[in-house]
């Protein structure tokens, strides 16, 4: 029995790991007497620092040496250090919506783990999903830290050129001297560490938020299973009436949890999914447009990393909308209504007309939130990086 895999030690290892993170990122929200520290204000100072930075850059680039490539080459961390703050803003603002959400994760792998049998193995198969979701997360982060800081002096020990990490620049600070580019380089690897940490572990967030609707959904099948189970029990008429009753009741209170769950993640991911799509959409374009112009050497590093988050985004969007479509099907497939007392099937058509009408996540309310869309904002970006070139020739 020890060995057996356990989803509720699972679930809070990784619930673990993300608040050990936050926690140093000055935005561990789900202590319930949490208040602005240190590190938070850290954080801000990182940010101010960048913006700062950036408009300095764009004022000398543009209004001094007349470049205005370099406003492109800057909208690529720009997207990134603006969807930091509305992520730390979403953290802010919904602190009691995450809280929500993690205590009924918490007890539903409690208690439903307990009851072993079909219940088991969805939840093993759900937080293993989710713990190899956020590992392939944790590799994408590491990769583009490695490479951004990295690539500088592979560059350098290969061209004898010096390139900076970021775009930005700092007032009173040469690039072109060897302690004004080493601290240029420090001031780019701490806001860059910094900003990927915070990152990922709100992209974690999301991602155990949303891959837990499709375990919802497999626990909803298993108890429409348990519901036909006792339909074919042979019982007394009013034993049998009463526990279908109670078990229908179980099942529409499970439902609604459903979507209580959904209607906290879209209130909490409302406007990072805009600013995650926005910002991913600009990065490739701005990053595809270098690239091709040759202005920026590492630019092929930050173009996959920006195709990458758009497409998890609108990936988990998908997941969410498929979950949605199951949930519809399992209603009507999985259940034997016909067999049901007339009382308990209105119970039932109230559960399938709710679910037809379940939203889905979106961008801002103005597109749905998925792979298709990934492809058309794919498109379109690649579509006017060749307008800009094609200007530019």
């Amino acid at each position: 029995m020890g060995d057996e895999p356990n989803c509720l030690v699972a679930y809070r290892r990784v619930i673990y790991l993300l608040r050990l993170i936050t926690k140093n990122c000055g935005a561990d929200i789900l202590e319930p007497n949490y208040k602005l520290n240190k590190l938070t204000y850290i954080m801000f100072v990182l940010t101010f620092l960048f913006y700062l930075g950036t408009f300095y850059t764009i004022y000398t680039s543009v209004v001094t040496e007349g470049n205005f490539n370099v406003i492109l080459e800057i909208t690529s961390f720009l997207g990134a250090a603006i969807l930091v703050n509305t992520k730390l803003f979403c953290f802010f603002r919904w602190a009691h919506l995450f809280r929500e959400s993690q205590t009924f994760l918490d007890t539903t792998y409690m208690g439903f783990e307990k009851l072993g049998g079909d219940y088991k193995k969805v939840m093993l198969d759900g937080i293993r999903a989710i713990i190899k979701s956020i590992k392939i997360l944790m590799l994408v982060y590491m990769a583009l830290i490695v490479s951004c800081t990295g690539f500088p002096a592979v560059y350098y020990a290969f061209y004898n050129k010096r390139i900076l990490i970021m775009q930005f620049l700092l007032p009173f600070v040469d690039k072109n001297t060897t302690i004004g580019y080493l601290l240029l380089c420090g001031v780019h690897s701490v806001c860059l560490i910094f900003g990927a940490l915070g990152n990922f572990a709100a992209d974690a967030y999301f991602v155990t938020f949303v891959g837990s609707v499709p375990l919802l959904k497999d626990i909803l099948a298993c108890k429409f299973k348990h519901l036909n189970r006792l339909m074919d029990r042979k019982a007394p008429e009013k034993a049998t009436r009463a526990q279908l009753r109670k078990a229908m009741v179980n099942i529409i209170l499970w439902h609604k949890d459903y979507l209580s769950l959904q209607f906290r993640v879209r209130r909490i991911s409302f406007g990072v999914i805009a600013a995650q799509i926005l910002s991913s959409f600009f990065s490739v374009l701005s990053s595809m447009y270098c690239l091709l112009a040759g202005d920026w050497p590492a630019a092929p590093v930050y173009l996959s990393f920006s195709l990458l988050t758009l497409y998890l985004y609108c990936g988990l969007g998908t997941i969410v909308e498929k979950s949605n479509d199951d949930c519809v099907t399992i209603i009507y497939t999985e259940c034997r209504w016909y067999d049901l007392p007339i009382s308990e099937q209105h119970f039932l058509l109230l559960m399938l007309r709710m679910s037809q009408t379940t939203s889905s996540l979106s961008v801002a309310g103005m597109m749905p939130l998925n792979v298709n869309t990934a492809l058309q904002l794919t498109k379109a970006a690649y579509s006017m990086g060749m307008m800009l070139m094609t200007n530019e020739d």
